[in-house]
């Protein structure tokens, strides 16, 4: 009797002790929504008429005017020290000449470069390299493309950019190319070509072209999105906040009833819009995101922590999971430690729940914060300067934004002294990596999603006689599966083509326009021959892809005469290019 009345206290103690435990559990994960739907919001969804896109070539003709101070300071820092360099090395370039060039002008070395060229964080370009001292080259893959939208955004202000928002692999991959796709398991395929330079006669331009498998609509497994949006005070602009909701109301069209959205908003405090709901509740999720409003200080970390909280408790089994923080960039509050911030984002990655990072607004875009988010949460980045961007990015893309193929992408190509003397990789000077990294499993790098197209140039230096057909260097991949801790190896070789420039494919004739534009804008000591007018003139007749007219490789013949038409504008101290 005894023992009976022990068990029945006991197992009403164990009891209460785990019904106590699964309510405080229970309240632990209980997000609460501070946003009531009201039916008066829903009918004003409802009512939303088509969005209207802006034209593709319109921008504003002024010109942002300068201070007179700025420019006597310009002045004052060039000198009379900006004197032609003498050429080195045989490379057709002013190598060491015009890097003493560009320091002697340097002054008190306050800045790199004159402050048109843009501010002290500008990222030094790649410099050649001999292939008998250091025959590897290895970097991270990258998909990113804002610094394309970001210099088209530039330019619709009637400015140059600063150089330091050229970075050259984010304009040429920005486009589509007509790559050849990968075969049966395989998430990548690589391929190459090889021309003339158009800039320097003495050189080639290898291109290694990588194209990840597609996966349609249909075929895209469900998704579990957060949308995580910056409604601090800054975010009030035309080209913010309103921008963002359009924005993400096109996704929104594109969702299925087996996708599901959250929204999360964060200012002075973060908050709860609207739970996990589905992608078929389209007016109730579009009310929600019409009331968003631009108040406050800004708590991104909050909001972060809060965005992660939801797409974990929402997990989707061999879905999609993933956060689209919309922001200008402008971290005041939180985790204060950048640091810190990468790591929590890097360990949830980890976890499955991956991040995509849209920016807004120009002149409060964070970019090296943005970058570094994107890269640690195994996402992308982009700027959405238009509403045009935000279809392309959220919708024409939307299987390469959302859905990652492979992740942790690394190449390394090794080149042969025998044949090849001396080589350049051209932009990816954030991507860099040790050549010990490339094998090293434990080190991040880029993540490449469905559909997508990554293209690489390096310019090379041959050896006299280099006969077509041999191989010259070999490039190898390493990349791991989007749930994978382990890394596969792709490997291939590099055979020599001796062809003209002219006889080169479309795709290689019009991402070479777009590296010379490239360099141009940068100042860079390599661009040789290169001007406005032949990078036109290469990019007129490559318009096409896949023999349809491409209507962004249109738009860049018209920012091209944008930005030779400002170069031209600008006192000859400020031009530089």
């Amino acid at each position: 009797m005894k023992k009976t009345k022990w068990f029945a206290v006991s197992s009403f103690v164990a009891v209460s002790v785990l019904l106590a435990w699964g309510i405080r559990s229970y309240e632990d994960n209980k997000i609460p929504v501070v946003l009531e739907i009201t039916p008066e919001m829903m009918a004003e969804a409802e009512e939303q008429k088509p969005l209207v896109f802006e034209e593709p070539y319109a921008y504003r003709d002024s010109v942002a005017p300068r201070k007179n101070s700025v420019v006597k300071a310009g002045r004052q820092i060039l000198g009379k020290e900006f004197a032609d360099s003498s050429a080195i090395g045989g490379d057709g370039y002013g190598g060491k000449g015009r890097i003493a060039k560009r320091k002697a002008y340097l002054g008190s070395g306050h800045y790199k470069y004159p402050p048109a060229w843009g501010p002290p964080s500008y990222q030094e370009e790649n410099l050649s390299k001999q292939v008998s001292e250091e025959p590897l080259s290895t970097f991270s893959l990258d998909v990113d493309t804002a610094s394309y939208s970001k210099l088209r955004d530039s330019l619709a202000a009637g400015q140059l950019p600063y150089a330091e928002m050229i970075r050259i692999e984010e304009m040429v991959n920005y486009f589509s190319y007509d790559y050849a796709p990968p075969e049966g398991a395989q998430p990548l395929a690589v391929s190459f070509e090889m021309a003339q330079t158009p800039w320097n006669k003495q050189s080639r331009l290898l291109r290694i072209a990588v194209k990840s498998k597609e996966v349609s609509k249909e075929e895209r497994p469900a998704s579990n999105l957060v949308f995580l949006v910056d409604t601090s005070g800054s975010m009030a602009e035309y080209n913010k906040l309103p921008l963002v909701k359009k924005s993400l109301n096109l996704l929104v069209d594109e969702l299925r009833p087996q996708d599901r959205v959250a929204l999360v908003v964060y200012a002075g405090s973060a908050g709860v819009y609207l739970n996990s709901t589905s992608g078929g509740e389209k007016t109730k999720i579009k009310a929600a995101i019409a009331a968003m409003n631009a108040d406050g200080t800004t708590n991104g970390s909050g909001g972060i922590e809060l965005a992660y909280k939801i797409a974990s408790k929402n997990f989707i089994r061999n879905g999609i999971n993933r956060v689209i923080l919309a922001t200008d960039g402008d971290f005041n509050v939180g985790i204060s430690n950048s640091k810190e911030l990468e790591g929590f984002i890097a360990e949830k990655a980890k976890s499955g729940v991956f991040l995509s990072v849209l920016g807004f607004g120009m002149r409060a875009y964070n970019d090296e914060t943005i970058l570094a988010l994107a890269n640690k949460g195994n996402g992308n980045y982009g700027f959405v300067d238009n509403l045009r961007e935000g279809r392309k990015y959220l919708v024409e893309q939307a299987a390469g934004t959302l859905m990652t193929v492979a992740k942790d992408v690394k190449a390394q190509v090794e080149f042969d002294p025998r044949y090849v003397s001396k080589y350049r990789l051209v932009g990816y000077e954030k991507r860099k990596l040790n050549n010990e990294d490339f094998a090293n499993d434990a080190k991040d790098a880029g993540d490449v999603g469905a559909g997508h197209t990554v293209t690489v140039f390096y310019e090379v230096f041959m050896n006299p006689k280099v006969e077509n057909e041999i191989r010259i260097a070999s490039v190898k991949l390493r990349y791991k599966k989007p749930q994978g801790s382990t890394s596969e190896l792709i490997e291939a070789p590099v055979v020599h083509e001796d062809k003209a420039f002219a006889k080169a494919s479309g795709d290689f004739q019009f991402a070479a326009s777009v590296v010379e534009l490239g360099q141009i804008l940068r100042g860079s000591i390599y661009k040789g021959t290169g001007t406005f007018d032949q990078v036109l003139e290469i990019a007129m007749g490559h318009t096409q892809v896949r023999g349809q007219e491409d209507s962004y490789r249109k738009e860049f013949l018209e920012l091209v005469k944008k930005a030779k038409d400002r170069k031209n504008r600008r006192d000859p101290v400020f031009g530089g290019l």
